[in-house]
């Protein structure tokens, strides 16, 4: 009998559920859901898309030990960590797990297939690199809606990055916190830029009519009766067109790296403060301790952990500095080392959120190191109080 724990976040799937055993993760696939996954194997697409196109790293288990109430087919998955979240990403983060989900959703139309959700929560970071990881989000392709999941795709990542490419990123993550909504239309517009509001007036337009809509529960019923009768199968080359419209309008997004107060630090220092010896002094003690994974607290710019993921370390990297961790994901990723960039204040790190409090955990209780780094923090205190 092996001990499992079924994961906090794994209640709503309606193909199976998510669990962990040793610190690994694995899927259990209900029976009437298994021959379809295991058709996606058997044809080579799971491993084209693992191998391509970001795809959590899976494989079936022929003997598996676990004490499982339900039967079906058993997934081992990659473990990754740490577990982030949409709202202690930087924009760029954003844009990129945004970007994965839209390919991916791109690349399954060749194959009858697409994404059922499109929740922030279904990508996690190797490093720099966006990893979808909800298996069972794969489903078979609806024949009367472009994408069922077109909403929550607005809610989550379109949105906020609207508001980011704003100069309002820090509004955009808090509002993430809803973790059920993300950002709504009325939501979104109360907080858009005046720019945005008069370059855009179909979108005010749009909000007026589902306010109508909403408060007029028959017409509501009367719309929705008659797209059901009305709705006709929609071509893959139509598909096609609207997700490559969304990927290059997400793309042609940018972010302002106007420097704040923190991503200038290091040119405040003095001129006769040799920067280099303390940096010889830190990869020489780095490189003695000889440990796997960091933790850098108050990372700014990020310059010990690029000298510490360069050594070969997994590197976790807390800033509250939006525009440091713009900085230092963009390093991660032009370097290619292993490097996860975490927006969040570490007087006040990200709380537990979601379902009654428990669903995701806080951001201590995810990120484990072997080594803690905290040399911004003399400055902080400094500047804070």
């Amino acid at each position: 009998m092996a001990n499992i724990k079924i994961d906090s976040s794994s209640y709503v799937d309606p193909n199976g559920f998510l669990f962990w055993h040793k610190d690994e993760a694995y899927r259990l696939i209900y029976e009437e859901a298994a021959p379809f996954y295991l058709s996606l194997f058997e044809d080579g697409t799971i491993a084209k898309l693992m191998a391509e196109n970001h795809l959590v790293k899976s494989e079936p288990i022929s003997d598996p030990k676990f004490n499982l109430k339900q039967t079906g087919l058993i997934l081992k998955h990659e473990t990754l960590s740490p577990n982030t979240y949409c709202v202690e990403w930087c924009p760029s983060m954003l844009q990129d797990a945004a970007l994965t989900a839209l390919n991916l959703s791109k690349v399954l139309l060749h194959h009858n297939c697409m994404l059922q959700d499109a929740y922030p929560w279904n990508i996690l970071f190797r490093g720099p690199e966006p990893i979808y990881v909800d298996f069972t989000s794969i489903v078979p392709l609806s024949k009367e809606l472009i994408w069922p999941a077109y909403e929550q795709f607005l809610a989550f990542f379109l949105r906020p990055l609207l508001l980011s490419a704003m100069g309002k990123g820090e509004i955009a993550r808090k509002l993430l916190l809803n973790n059920i909504s993300g950002i709504d239309l009325h939501t979104f517009l109360l907080n858009a830029s005046v720019g945005f509001k008069v370059t855009h007036p179909l979108q005010l337009l749009i909000a007026k009519l589902d306010t109508y809509i909403q408060k007029n529960h028959n017409l509501k019923k009367s719309l929705k009766s008659y797209i059901q009768k009305n709705s006709r199968e929609i071509s893959k080359e139509l598909r096609n067109r609207f997700y490559t419209t969304l990927i290059n309008n997400i793309s042609a997004l940018s972010f302002n790296q106007a420097g704040d107060l923190w991503k200038e630090y290091y040119n405040t220092i003095p001129r006769h403060v040799n920067k280099q010896a303390k940096l010889v002094r830190i990869k020489s003690l780095v490189e003695n301790l000889k440990c796997k994974t960091l933790l850098d607290l108050g990372s700014n710019t990020g310059i010990f952990s690029l000298i510490c993921a360069e050594l070969g370390m997994k590197v976790i990297s807390v800033d509250q500095s939006q525009e440091c961790m713009e900085q230092l994901y963009h390093s991660a990723k032009r370097k290619n080392i292993n490097i996860t960039p975490i927006v969040s204040d570490v007087l006040c790190p990200t709380p537990p959120f979601g379902f009654i409090g428990e669903q995701y955990p806080s951001l201590f209780d995810r990120v484990k190191s072997e080594i803690v780094l905290c040399l911004g923090f003399n400055a902080s205190f400094t500047r804070k109080w």
